[in-house]
């Protein structure tokens, strides 16, 4: 699951993302494509938390990290 947070000068359609809304899902990764649009000049900080699990056969343990970029608009 990633949950994303953006500065009102971002749009973000959608700031809940689950393994459906994945571009590529697997054992050893994962990856989404997050389409922003900023509505005016500066830099602009967007966050991620990506919640995810790191599983063996016996168990799974969960994990939470927080990801940041910060985009440049002229």
């Amino acid at each position: 699951e990633v949950s994303i947070e953006a500065p009102a000068a971002v749009d973000v359609p959608n700031k809940k993302l689950g393994k459906s809304d994945a571009a590529e899902f697997g054992e050893e990764r994962a990856r989404f494509d997050v389409p922003v649009t900023p509505a005016e000049a500066g830099e602009h900080r967007v966050e991620a938390l990506v919640k995810f699990a790191m599983c063996t056969e016996e168990t799974c343990v969960p994990k939470k990290q927080k990801l940041a970029v910060v985009l440049p608009v002229e």
